[in-house]
């Protein structure tokens, strides 16, 4: 318990204070997008390329990894659009967005400041990350874009998968995806920078966690909230999914197909109990729909998952 303190509680006191500012009206929703960006863009690339630089390169046994994770991932999309649908009254392209935040965590801002600090779990996180970024990005792109697909030829199947085609480049143009590419090839081929440009990446590379889990509470003090009780059904779906289903599904897949191998499986549990991500709100905003929905599922999420993070690293951590 001493050990899950050390890890857990200056992170969430990181959270708190970006929630304090964020409340006390020193910094605004303008200011935490700004220094998001700054995270994405700049401080977690040069962080995670910083990580790969001498590490173990990734072996066969991320095979079974994926598979397991793809598999969890694959049904809770399935559920979440199929539910959204029936259950929620909402339409092809909207249920893409509540699968969407259903299903992409905070692997930037939270999850990553963790995994790194857990002994063999950071590779893992950070391979699922570039899973996570090809897959659940091109398939809830394609359905919130499902109007106009409609107008091309062939079923349903045919447009989902002509849809995830056109998607796919899509993340390889984030620049959390190409530093974990790049960190890849670092690995494997044992490239080391020259002194000063390791202290520069070492340097840079430690602002990626504090800043990004500063920037996560000041989302939660900063989003709207003011028609948060209408939209409960909404955010009840979500955080049941993305906060119980989905780490509770990745756990039996993992588990078993990685034949019982528990520092992968708290790897892929930790990855998918994240509180639904930032980017959801980013994505929703771009196809302008579902936009007040997914800020408050995040919102609320990502109080929620301060429970059952903390359960996840007693189980597996």
């Amino acid at each position: 318990m001493s050990t899950l303190v050390t890890i857990i509680l200056p992170l969430f006191l990181i959270v708190l204070a970006g929630y304090v500012a964020g409340a006390g009206k020193w910094l605004d929703i303008a200011a935490a997008k700004a220094i998001a960006r700054f995270v994405f863009l700049f401080a977690m690339p040069i962080a995670i390329i910083n990580f790969y630089t001498g590490a173990t390169p990734p072996g066969i046994e991320v095979v079974p990894l994926f598979a397991g994770y793809f598999l969890a991932m694959v049904m809770i999309i399935a559920l979440a659009a199929w539910s959204g649908q029936k259950l929620l009254g909402l339409g092809v392209r909207d249920s893409g967005a509540h699968a969407f935040v259903s299903t992409c965590g905070n692997a930037v801002f939270l999850g990553l400041p963790i995994a790194l600090q857990v002994e063999g779990w950071g590779q893992p996180f950070l391979m699922l990350m570039i899973l996570e970024g090809i897959f659940v990005f091109g398939i809830a792109t394609t359905l919130m874009q499902w109007d106009s697909d409609q107008k091309g030829a062939g079923g349903p199947l045919l447009r989902l998968l002509f849809g995830i085609g056109r998607s796919i480049t899509t993340p390889f143009k984030n620049p959390v995806v190409i530093a974990s590419l790049v960190g890849v090839v670092i690995a494997y081929t044992g490239f080391e920078f020259p002194m000063p440009m390791q202290t520069f990446f070492d340097l840079f590379g430690r602002t990626a966690g504090p800043t990004g889990l500063f920037v996560l509470g000041l989302y939660i003090a900063t989003l709207p909230r003011a028609e948060v009780q209408t939209m409960l059904p909404n955010i009840g779906a979500v955080s049941v999914l993305k906060l119980l289903a989905f780490p509770a599904l990745t756990a039996v897949c993992v588990h078993t197909f990685t034949d019982g191998d528990m520092v992968l499986t708290g790897a892929a549990v930790l990855f998918t109990a994240m509180p639904p991500a930032i980017a959801a709100i980013v994505q929703a905003s771009h196809y302008q729909l579902y936009e007040k929905q997914t800020a408050a599922a995040v919102s609320v999420g990502s109080m929620l998952s301060l429970v059952t993070l903390v359960v996840v690293l007693i189980l597996f951590a």
